[in-house]
């Protein structure tokens, strides 16, 4: 077996906290033999002391193989979390000949930084007072140095430093904004939060999605109604950064005064229809308004007049 095999084998990452908070729990080692063969995959700890068996093994070809590996280790006939520190995920390949060839890599398993939640997890930063920032919130095993950071792909668009944090449940606040003191622009991101503590820099992340978008009406200028039927007027509601939005129709008669609230309650952007039984015939104002999740009320009202015949 070559020793080029070597050059080819890449671990994902090498430091997991494995800890079941779903952020980097596992580690996917990949290789790919020189020629066709056998290979098996192990967790070696100090001691060159076998902690688990990924693979027993097995037949492999020239071509791309991966493992991943859970984070836990064999103990007994059951499997238990790793302990804190470094190991090695270890590759052993042999040839049909016989000629074998060990590679290892390091993975350390640190569990200072984890269990990350962002609240709320759509924004929309325009300096209203509502929903303008976003709390994250983690936990810490130890003492560790803490950033925040604001990623859109892989750019940066903004650190915090919130300096060393004790152990136990802390929270960092994004204020909305990017580098340079702007609000950010509508659209998907994450926030990234990193630990440096004593055995090493771990980050965990969450997806945050801004919206600075406000909902827009289109609604016909006015419509009809036979008395003693339900009036249905249709009408469509754009807003590209949130899932769903609420509706409300404020029904008026022709003094002013109000007549009903018809709830359209929430739903996909995109067309929609509000049904409202007339009580009486005459002619009737619909103001249309909206509220998206990232709480931005519509940017003009939709205004109906209705004649009811």
């Amino acid at each position: 077996m070559s020793t080029e095999s070597e050059k080819s084998v890449f671990l994902s990452c090498w430091n997991r906290s494995a800890n079941g908070d779903g952020q980097a729990d596992s580690a996917k080692v990949t290789f790919q033999p020189g020629e066709n063969g056998t290979a098996r995959v192990s967790v070696i700890g100090d001691g060159d002391k076998v902690l688990r068996r990924l693979t027993d093994w097995r037949a492999v070809g020239a071509s791309p193989q991966s493992v991943t590996w859970d984070g836990r280790i064999s103990d007994g006939a059951k499997l238990v979390a790793a302990p804190e520190g470094r190991v090695s995920l270890e590759i052993v390949m042999r040839d049909l000949a016989g000629n074998s060839a060990t590679v290892r890599r390091s993975a350390v398993v640190d569990r200072t930084l984890g269990f990350p939640s962002a609240s709320p997890r759509i924004c929309s930063p325009n300096g209203d007072g509502t929903r303008d920032t976003v709390a994250v919130s983690f936990k810490l095993t130890r003492r560790a140095e803490v950033t925040l950071a604001l990623v859109r792909g892989k750019d940066v668009l903004r650190t915090i430093k919130a300096g060393e944090l004790s152990a136990g449940p802390q929270s960092v606040t994004w204020d909305g904004k990017v580098t340079g003191g702007a609000f950010a622009d509508s659209g998907a991101y994450d926030l990234r939060v990193t630990a440096r503590g004593s055995m090493g820099v771990t980050s965990v992340s969450k997806p945050v999605t801004v919206d600075r978008f406000a909902p827009r009406f289109t609604v016909p200028a006015s419509a009809s109604a036979t008395f003693g039927r339900t009036a249905k007027v249709a009408y469509s509601v754009r807003d590209p950064f949130s899932a769903t939005v609420k509706v409300t129709v404020m029904v008026s008669d022709e003094a002013g005064a109000a007549v009903a609230t018809v709830d359209c309650g929430w739903f996909k952007p995109g067309k929609a229809t509000c049904a409202w039984k007339p009580p009486a015939r005459g002619t009737y104002t619909l103001t249309f308004h909206a509220v998206d999740r990232g709480g931005n009320a519509e940017g003009s009202a939709g205004v109906t007049i209705l004649k009811v015949h």
